[in-house]
């Protein structure tokens, strides 16, 4: 299983989350938005500042990845989005760059929700599933 935290309030994120969902065919993406009790959770015990969060993450057998590296993780599991992993021939603080500047522009181009917007009947999991509590902090 592949956890992905998004910002839920970001209307982009929602989209993509949406988009990532309605493709995600095996049911091996879970979706949890950042700013909820169990995404603050997650990005502490990965090492993140729930309040400066500013990227997506995703954990992917217990590694947390962020970034242009998350976006990576996504699509190597969509099938027909997979050939945008050929863009990870750029070196990775190139696409950073890009993946930072979408970052600081999304509210202003895409606006902001008011409220988090989850992907019907997978917002819930065994908690077994999810990330194990004793990983080692970064």
């Amino acid at each position: 299983m592949t956890t992905i935290i998004y910002d839920g309030y970001c209307n982009l994120c929602s989209f993509a989350v949406q988009f990532i969902a309605k493709r995600d065919k095996a049911n091996q993406f879970y979706f949890v938005a950042s700013a909820s009790e169990e995404g603050e959770r997650l990005l502490r015990l990965y090492g993140y500042d729930p309040q400066e969060i500013t990227t997506i993450v995703v954990i992917e057998n217990s590694e947390a990845y962020e970034r242009s590296e998350a976006i990576f993780r996504i699509v190597k599991h969509i099938p027909r989005w997979k050939w945008l992993s050929i863009f990870q021939i750029f070196p990775r603080t190139f696409l950073d760059k890009i993946y930072d500047f979408i970052a600081k522009i999304r509210y202003k181009v895409f606006g902001k929700r008011e409220s988090c917007l989850l992907p019907p009947n997978r917002s819930k999991m065994d908690p077994t599933e999810l990330p194990k509590l004793n990983h080692k902090e970064k």
